[in-house]
């Protein structure tokens, strides 16, 4: 006769989605601290040796918890863990690149452009056929990317280039991480994928005019570190009770935290057309992951 779960573990399934969905906000709340940090170290350091900083610190971190844990981290296809690598390397230079010029709401609202750029990609690669709705969806986010840029009454220049190029990048890197999936690599071989190769790639530029940081860039730094392990364990952790979709839109809430930490922790003040281009971008990118939910079940309804 099979055991009756207990009332804990009946108690903890059922929360399960509920703890999944705050692990994946929580996640979402901290991740933009990164971006504060790096703006913080952007008068005494490169963005080369702040993206080298924070791939070797997680390498470290991340790889000892996983080891510890008995994760596999040896991948199964190095070929394409190495194009994911390099496309997360170009991801996060560019955005912290960004950031010297433009504020941290503006960089993350355009870098939040990343799943148009992913229907764009599918499409021209004749993997998908566009729909209706995520036609609409990209329009959308086109207005919301020229709101954002604000090209007739702003100054657009190389920042907001920058941060485009990077969602462009995030989003070649999620095709990546799709077929990855797809063949079996765990999430611990994916994330140590790409912080190995970032920390190779950036260790050039960075031995090349290396600087040792003085005490005043120790804070932010920890900052960096402790943000980025911490939201991408939570990120991890929270997906493992959460469909795809939901933790997709549960994700595009990064811009608003991203503009309440910057108003907060840097004196930045959003403008009216960031808001509202960043809001068109984020309606977008949900409408697509829910799209893309629809299309891969037969009745259109969540399974």
């Amino acid at each position: 006769m099979p055991e009756s779960p207990s009332p804990a573990r009946s108690d903890l399934a059922a929360s399960s989605p509920v703890l999944g969905a705050a692990s994946l906000l929580a996640a979402a709340a901290t991740f933009p601290l990164t971006g504060v940090a790096a703006s913080r170290l952007g008068d005494s350091l490169s963005s080369a040796q702040i993206s080298f900083l924070w791939c070797a610190a997680s390498t470290l971190l991340l790889g000892g918890l996983y080891r510890a844990v008995g994760a596999r981290i040896l991948p199964r296809s190095p070929f394409l863990t190495l194009l994911r690598g390099l496309a997360g390397a170009a991801t996060v230079l560019l955005f912290f690149e960004s950031l010297r010029h433009v504020s941290l709401a503006t960089s993350t609202a355009l870098y939040f452009s990343h799943p148009v750029w992913v229907a764009l990609f599918s499409f021209l690669a004749g993997k998908d056929r566009p729909r209706l709705v995520e036609i609409a969806a990209i329009l959308v986010a086109v207005a919301g990317v020229v709101a954002v840029v604000d090209p007739i009454f702003g100054d657009p220049g190389l920042g907001e280039l920058l941060a485009l190029l990077s969602g462009a990048a995030g989003a070649a890197g999620t095709l990546c991480v799709r077929e990855l999936r797809g063949r079996g690599e765990s999430s611990a071989t994916i994330a140590m994928g790409f912080f190995v190769v970032g920390s190779v790639v950036f260790a050039v530029p960075t031995f090349a005019a290396i600087r040792v940081p003085d005490a005043g860039d120790l804070l932010p730094l920890g900052l960096l570190v402790a943000a980025g392990t911490v939201a991408n364990l939570a990120y991890a952790f929270g997906y493992r009770f959460v469909r795809a979709p939901t933790g997709g839109v549960i994700q595009t809430t990064e811009v608003v935290f991203a503009f309440g930490w910057g108003m907060l922790l840097l004196g930045q003040e959003p403008t009216t057309p960031t808001i509202l281009g960043g809001a068109a971008i984020v309606a977008s990118a949900a409408g697509l992951v829910f799209a893309a939910a629809r299309a891969r079940t037969p009745t259109g309804r969540e399974g």
